[in-house]
């Protein structure tokens, strides 16, 4: 019976996990790319993922022309739209969703949405990194931006099949400036909020933000919230709870005792 049990509860397992890693699988991020505000440079990402169903592989020109990205260019980076020379080679893809660049693309930020997404469940691995000139210059890990930087503190989401860990983030350049009150004077940011953080049902927390000079990557402002504290409490008040409920069980229990040898007696 408990080999029946056992083999039942790994079948079960499987059954579970297929769809999750399947529809993972599915997950095909496009190619894409983006033009400079003065139209004279061409960023270029190339899915990593080889398919005949990409969607973003035919990009249009200002000219009208329709370019096939993925044949036309041998390597992500930069490349100047008169004659395709590449100027910055990027040995790196981000998706669309997580690649925030300034006008001239001298300036790139990358986020990493599967940064919780460790082997070994420490959820150190990096999340955020800043680029000037193609070179990477800052970068943060997940427990540097997030207060309880685990996947049981943090939402789950079935797009992508990942946890996740920001909620928003913006670049702003000259065309879009955010005046940020008690900022630094600068049109070079990047703001980003942390996703909130749960215990179950509870509501420990909402996300951290954080304002970025996107050209050095430094923290420039920060607000922070500290959900630890609410899940300490938690657990606490779940602790005496429980020894209370012990200790009337004992006192309980001794008063049954002693009516029982009244009654014996």
């Amino acid at each position: 019976m408990p080999k029946i049990l056992g083999f039942a509860k790994i079948v079960w397992i499987i059954l579970i996990g297929l769809p999750i890693e399947s529809s993972a699988r599915l997950y095909c991020p496009p190619s894409y790319a983006i033009l400079s505000a003065d139209k004279q440079f061409l960023l270029v990402m190339c899915s990593p993922v080889k398919t005949n169903y990409d969607s973003g592989r035919i990009f249009k020109l200002p000219s009208g022309q329709q370019i096939d990205l993925r044949e036309r260019f041998k390597t992500n980076g930069i490349y100047r739209l008169d004659d395709f020379e590449c100027v910055q080679p990027l040995n790196w893809f981000a998706d669309e969703g997580e690649l925030f660049a300034s006008e001239d693309f001298g300036i790139l930020v990358r986020l990493n949405r599967f940064a919780v997404e460790t082997q070994n469940k420490t959820n150190w691995c990096w999340c955020l990194k800043f680029y000037n000139k193609g070179k990477e210059i800052k970068q943060y890990q997940v427990k540097d931006l997030v207060a309880m930087p685990h996947f049981f503190f943090l939402p789950f989401t079935s797009d992508g099949w990942h946890t996740v860990w920001h909620a928003t983030a913006m670049y702003t350049s000259y065309s879009a400036f955010v005046d940020i009150a008690y900022s630094y004077n600068s049109q070079f940011q990047f703001i980003l909020v942390t996703a909130p953080q749960f215990f179950g049902p509870i509501h420990l927390s909402d996300g951290n933000v954080f304002l970025f000079n996107a050209g050095t990557g430094e923290i420039v402002q920060e607000w922070r919230h500290h959900p630890l504290i609410k899940f300490s409490i938690i657990v606490i008040s779940f602790f005496v709870l429980v020894l209370l409920l012990v200790l009337l069980c004992i006192r309980g229990l001794r008063k049954f005792m002693q009516h029982k040898k009244l009654i014996a007696t």
